[in-house]
């Protein structure tokens, strides 16, 4: 088992650059990289191929955490929406089992390499505000915030699964808020980058024989990959319905979530137009008016100290803890347990959101921190 948990991707990017060039000195450089200590030597860690193993559990692990660090946002701002049957509620939820997919995805890519998916710690869980896991920035000074949906919410969101490319126009709306340009790259690696090299690192380093389907998990939209091809292939499927191909959107079914959440910006479905292409300009989407929003107030740094609070962290903890021990103990009925923990959240988050600060019009929310004190309680 690997010494870090976590590693910055732009470190990852450089440890993989390393093992690219083949010689000793760079392989034990980028061991270093992966493993934080300088008492790595080449001949205890082994061979060339196998560090390449290594950086893509360090690097599925990345993607792991990636994924998780959505699952907050999105969910603080559906369920500031009072009306679940909304179309911007069911867009969201439809986001949100995406991403519950892909981070569960992510684990079975990990497992399957021999790796131990981590979700939980105060090292590894993200905090509110601030900025993605991984250290890429998609826009200068960005922070990821809890707080209920407004335009500028969604504006957010978009910046978050803002493509590399943008394939379709974006409509004439006043409601669209614009984005800000994405900062200077000077070289440093994108989450794109980050999942093509991903993709590359399969595709070069990786045979059937090295999938290993024992410690995977099959559960609602998790399956397991037991090929190489499997393997990209699920790999693409995050991507595809995360920030999108070259090629998306492709059909409503599968368009990724910053389409989706440009189709709320400016209120109009994607839709086929008569030259087979897609544009905004299917059914209106009405965005939910500032009655139909709880009124709930940006979530501060460290959060608040009230028990609703630490009770929602409580239950978010357990969640995570659950998910953790599904694959430490190849066992779907933790997953069930965490299923039931996020249901149990929805409630208590709303609650929250009607407790008014100070008795002020705005009110609470739920912080999303990690609780130390957690356990997975017993799925028996």
């Amino acid at each position: 088992m690997r010494e870090r948990k976590y590693i910055p991707i732009p470190e990852l990017m450089q440890a993989y650059s390393l093992l690219k060039k083949g010689d000793k000195n760079s392989n034990l450089a980028a061991q270093r990289i992966i493993f934080g200590t300088e008492k790595i030597s080449f001949e205890a860690k082994g061979s060339v191929s196998d560090c390449y193993i290594q950086w893509l559990q360090c690097a599925l692990q990345d993607a792991i955490i990636l994924e998780l660090a959505t699952l907050p946002p999105y969910l603080t701002a559906m369920w500031t929406i009072k009306d679940s049957s909304s179309p911007v509620y069911n867009r969201f939820s439809s986001i949100f089992r995406d991403e519950m997919s892909h981070m569960g995805m992510a684990c079975n890519l990990l497992a399957a390499l021999e790796g131990e998916p981590s979700v939980t710690g105060q090292d590894v869980v993200p905090q509110y505000p601030g900025p993605l896991p991984g250290g890429i920035d998609p826009a200068p000074d960005f922070e990821v915030k809890l707080q209920r949906l407004t335009r500028y919410a969604i504006r957010d969101f978009r910046i978050i699964e803002r493509p590399k490319f943008e394939i379709l126009p974006l409509p004439d709306s006043d409601d669209l808020v614009p984005l800000p340009d994405p900062p200077d790259s000077n070289g440093d690696p994108t989450i794109g980058d980050f999942y093509d090299a991903i993709k590359a690192c399969v595709e070069s380093n990786v045979q059937d024989g090295d999938i290993k389907q024992e410690r995977q998990i099959e559960y609602i939209y998790v399956t397991k990959v037991t090929t190489k091809q499997e393997f990209l292939d699920a790999i693409d499927k995050i991507v595809r319905e995360g920030e999108g191909l070259a090629d998306s959107p492709k059909n409503p079914s599968d368009y990724a979530h910053y389409y989706k959440f440009t189709e709320i910006a400016c209120g109009k479905q994607i839709v086929e137009n008569a030259t087979g292409n897609w544009a905004y300009s299917g059914a209106t989407i009405p965005f939910p008016r500032d009655e139909d929003v709880y009124p709930m107030a940006d979530v501060p740094p460290d959060g608040y100290d009230i028990p609703e609070a630490f009770d929602f962290d409580r239950i978010y903890s357990e969640m995570l803890c659950c998910i953790e021990k599904a694959w430490m103990e190849v066992d779907e009925s933790n997953l069930r347990t965490a299923v039931n923990k996020m249901r149990d959240l929805q409630g208590l988050a709303q609650e929250l959101m009607q407790i008014p600060i100070d008795g002020s019009y705005e009110t609470y929310g739920p912080c999303w921190r990690y609780d130390d004190t957690a356990s997975c309680p017993d799925s028996g």
